[in-house]
This record gives structure tokens, C-alpha cells and sequence, in this order.
């Protein structure tokens, strides 16, 4: 059994991400820092001397490759690159002229070190070398009926394909890696009851808790769609409501394998799984990491608690 990840510390976990060896690194919304996670070193926080002597407020989404972990700025369409002790390496701005007026609600570092960067606004997905040079927009040229509409986040597969998650249409678009489309599925969910938010915002920290689980304006009703998404090692895709209150793994062609429903759903603000197909979902409003392994579809998976 998986216990959750806790600190002995206010913080609000955010969005997180593994290494090739199951290292976590996660935000911490309330203080803007890193934190580094091993089961053999527990916890390291990135200082602010490490992290180019300031806080990062505006983080959206970690990334690893290599010796390297990458963040980006979603405010200023920049990326971090530190190196996995923490130490700030170089930004990347990914503002060009191919590229104007970009919203950049995700990223990915494919094998080769190449930047995706998926642009909301535009509908897009562009491809930066790994200096952030422009290269392509991946998406131009693919016909409407597969191309997403308001994305949230992406995931990439082993093979180097990319999946993307739309929130509008509660679609999945699977991409193979030079942007060819794949056939595009839609899932379906029945919540079982809608989750209790904090809307408590008389200190920064209630603030930052409700900004990580926020609804857009002019979204579906509250957990009938996905949040957040992540691929297992054998290309399973797993979604999650921001309220917490239903997960869901589908084969890659969209075949529901698996459910589970709380019904004490907690919101989340960041999922990821590693490539030992743990899966780890931060948990803000109760400011832990809870943690599941999955072992196929003929297995329920643990959640620790």
C-alpha cells in the first residue's frame, strides 16, 4: 500500500512531474518553490538562490528530461530549464513571430530535447528545438473535425505521440509525433455529486488552494469534465475531474478499462504517473500528495490515505 506524501509545512501542492527514475518534483503554490521528491531522500526544497533568486507565482506546468527539469510561466510564455538539483540553468522565451499572441496552457520535452508547447488561444501545437527556436506548427494543415477546441493539458506517449486533452469538447486528440491525427474519442462521466470547493480566501494560501481547483468561466457543470490527464506506461490514458471526484483509465483508443467515484471527492491540482505506473495526484485543500499503482485493468488500484 502507497501511503500519501505529506509535509511538515504549510503548502499547497500543485503541478508535478517524475523523472526516468521516479523522482517527483511539484510547485508549491502558497511559496512559489520546487520541491524534489525520493523515496530514498524524502523531501529537498529548491531555495531561492537556487531558483534565480525569486519566487515563480505563475508556474503551470514541470516537465523532466535528462539532467533537466523545465518549468513554464504560462504569464510570460517562458520556460525555466534547472537542473535536477535545483539550480537554474537558462530561460526560454517562446514568444516569436510565428508564434504571436501565444497561450501556453502545457508543454512537453519529447526524446530528442525538442520543446511542444500547446497554444489555447490559437489552437495550436508548435515544436521549439531544445534552445527554443521555432520549428513548426505541428497542427497546421489538420482538418477541423480533429483538431481540439479549448485544451488543457498534454501527455506524452513512449513512441514520442502526444495526447491532448480539450475540456470544451470533453474530447481526447492523440497525435503521432510530426503531428499526423489519430482518431480523436470522447468520454463520458456521472459524477456523484458535486464536490465541495474552499471558497474561503481570507489569506493568500485559501487564495492559492482555490485558484489550483478554479473553474473557467463558461465551463460544463462542475466534474463532468476532465482537469487533468496522464499516460501510463503502456499508453493507458488516465483522467481526473478538478474536484476530485471521479478517475478514470481508458485503453489508448478510448475504451473505458477502469472507474472509481468518491464520495468525498477532494480537488486536485496536478496529476502525473512515472514510468513504474505510479500515479500521484496533489491534493491542495488537504495539502498532501496521495499516491496509487496501478497493475492492470483485472486490479483496482490503491489509493493511499
Amino acid at each position: 500500500m502507497l501511503s500519501p506524501l505529506a509535509l511538515d509545512t504549510d503548502w499547497v501542492p500543485g503541478p508535478l512531474t517524475t523523472d526516468e527514475f521516479g523522482t517527483l518534483f511539484l510547485l508549491d503554490l502558497f511559496e512559489g518553490r520546487i520541491f524534489r521528491y525520493s523515496d530514498d531522500g524524502g523531501w529537498t526544497r529548491f531555495d531561492a538562490g537556487a531558483q534565480g533568486g525569486g519566487r515563480f507565482a505563475s508556474l503551470r506546468s514541470l516537465r523532466t528530461r535528462g539532467p533537466d527539469l523545465f518549468a513554464l510561466d504560462a504569464a510570460r510564455a517562458t520556460l525555466y530549464r534547472f537542473g535536477l538539483d535545483g539550480r537554474l540553468r537558462s530561460t526560454i522565451s517562446l514568444l516569436r513571430e510565428e508564434t504571436e499572441g501565444l497561450d501556453a496552457v502545457d508543454f512537453l520535452v519529447d526524446k530528442t530535447g525538442e520543446l511542444l508547447v500547446l497554444d489555447r488561444a490559437g489552437r495550436a501545437l508548435f515544436r521549439y528545438d531544445r534552445d527554443g527556436g521555432f520549428v513548426a506548427e505541428l497542427t497546421d494543415g489538420v482538418d477541423a473535425a480533429n483538431l481540439f477546441r479549448s485544451p488543457v493539458t498534454m501527455a506524452l506517449g513512449r513512441a514520442g505521440n502526444v495526447v491532448v486533452l480539450d475540456g470544451l469538447s470533453r474530447r481526447v486528440f492523440p497525435y503521432e509525433r510530426q503531428g499526423d491525427a489519430l482518431p480523436s474519442w470522447s468520454y463520458e462521466v456521472a459524477p456523484v455529486k458535486p464536490a465541495d470547493t474552499n471558497t474561503n480566501t481570507s489569506t493568500n494560501k485559501d487564495a492559492q488552494k482555490s485558484a489550483a481547483t478554479a473553474e473557467e468561466p463558461g465551463s460544463r457543470p462542475r466534474g463532468n469534465r476532465a482537469a487533468h490527464m496522464a499516460l501510463l506506461p503502456d499508453g493507458e490514458v488516465v483522467l481526473a475531474s478538478a474536484e476530485g471526484d471521479w478517475l478514470r483509465v481508458f485503453a489508448p483508443g478510448g475504451r473505458l478499462i477502469w472507474r472509481k467515484d468518491f464520495a468525498e471527492p477532494e480537488p486536485i491540482g496536478g496529476m502525473t504517473a512515472d514510468n513504474r505506473g505510479r500515479l500521484f495526484l496533489s491534493r491542495p485543500n488537504a495539502e498532501r500528495v496521495d499516491r496509487m499503482q496501478w497493475d492492470g485493468a483485472e486490479h483496482v488500484p490503491v489509493l493511499g490515505r
